[in-house]
């Protein structure tokens, strides 16, 4: 474990090819249940150098690669993560699993609003035709106001 003062800048291109293929090998070894144990116990890097890293060309590969071991650790049958915790995480580890469930999320969501607009004119035509069917039972005529009857 590193010791000291955390790191305050953002490593250079060639530290961040090195440290990428260090992280994605430690994750390898040590199959941990989130990437905070590599970067901020294991290397002392503050978040915010934490983020322009991962953010970085140079880093994302590596970075991207990590996220997706750590992910199987979670899906493993053999994981020691408790399955109550696994379906929370795993929309943080695997990017295509989160993209297909906000796009799902979405659709469900103008569905409903769709639903509601539709509930809501079937509320309104349902009104209309109880007083239609009120005015009926009471024998209102709504055409004419001749009370005569034609034959």
């Amino acid at each position: 474990m590193v010791a000291g003062r955390p790191r305050t800048a953002t490593p250079t291109d060639d530290e961040l090819i090195v440290l990428g293929q260090e992280m994605v090998e430690w994750v390898r070894m040590n199959r941990p249940v989130h990437l905070n144990q590599w970067w901020l116990i294991n290397k002392n890097i503050n978040r915010k150098v934490w983020d322009s890293m991962r953010h970085n060309d140079k880093f994302f590969h590596y970075y991207d690669v990590a996220l997706s071991m750590i992910g199987n650790n979670y899906i493993d049958k053999d994981s020691n993560v408790d399955p109550r915790v696994k379906d929370r995480f795993l929309r943080l580890y695997h990017k295509d699993l989160r993209d297909q469930e906000d796009a799902d999320a979405r659709f469900n969501a103008s569905l409903k609003t769709e639903i509601n607009t539709d509930e809501s004119a079937v509320r309104a035509i349902n009104r209309v035709m109880d007083y239609v069917a009120k005015a009926q039972s009471e024998n209102k005529d709504f055409t004419n106001n001749n009370t005569e009857s034609t034959s």
